[in-house]
């Protein structure tokens, strides 16, 4: 990340997508980052905007929404002589241990919900409204990379 070494660019990726500019864009505002908060042992990086997603026989829905601290898109820069990793620390508390840039303006992530993960829950779902893909299809393709034809084949054929 720097010239140094003297960072890390860390993150919590599961099930979920990012955006394909995001590892060079984490890059890029860790770097910023690092010479406003020198004198800071760590801080976060949360691009908190995108899409809350879930199968369903009807194809893909989704819900853009913007979510602070969730795991998708969010990172934490360390300094190489820390002591902790960006997993000593619940990624919805981040806030409280350390100074989080935030960045609500560009869609990010798609966070999925599945029965396969544990933010499937009845309580979790209810919140969402979610909706078919219709213009959001070619977004999907070109920025995370989500072929919404060969989901909706590869659930018909399950």
């Amino acid at each position: 990340m720097d010239a140094a070494h003297a960072h890390s660019i860390q993150c919590r990726l599961d099930d979920d997508a990012v955006h394909r500019t995001f590892i060079e864009r984490s890059k890029t505002d860790a770097a910023d980052g690092v010479i406003d908060y020198a004198n800071k042992p760590r801080f976060a990086l949360d691009c908190a905007r995108g899409y809350a997603i879930r199968l369903s026989a009807e194809g893909l829905q989704a819900e853009e929404l913007v979510q602070n601290l969730w795991t998708p898109a969010l990172a934490a820069v360390f300094k190489t002589s820390a002591n902790n990793t960006v997993m000593n620390f619940g990624h919805h508390k981040l806030d409280q241990h350390m100074p989080v840039i935030s960045d609500w303006d560009t869609v990010m992530f798609l966070r999925s919900f599945h029965d396969e993960n544990d933010s499937a829950s009845a309580r979790e779902l209810d919140r969402f409204k979610f909706t078919p893909l219709t213009a959001q299809q070619h977004h999907f393709k070109t920025d995370f990379n989500v072929d919404i034809d060969l989901i909706k084949q590869l659930w018909t054929d399950a």
